[in-house]
């Protein structure tokens, strides 16, 4: 069955809740249980990018790779919604 965009938005939408929630949790750990993390966003240009590259981008990357590949063939919001990526 095709996914329409009303359901794909949906998807996305549930997959951004993830994300959120994964910066909320991120900065929880920093602000309250590893304080020393927040040195690196507070550094040099170069290191407080790949501070964020590290610790949210890569992860949230490597988990829509992994779950929309032909292993996983749906993140979140897509199983959610009922969506099989297919090829």
């Amino acid at each position: 069955m095709y996914a329409g965009l009303w359901l794909r938005l949906k998807a996305f939408a549930l997959d951004y809740v993830l994300i959120f929630s994964d910066m909320g949790v991120l900065f929880i750990v920093s602000v309250i249980f590893i304080p020393s993390i927040q040195q690196g966003f507070q550094a040099s240009r170069i290191i407080a990018q790949l501070t964020g590259f590290i610790l949210l981008t890569l992860p949230v990357s490597l988990c829509f790779i992994v779950a929309d590949s032909k292993m996983g063939k749906q993140s979140f919001g897509k199983y959610k919604m009922g969506i099989v990526v297919t090829d």
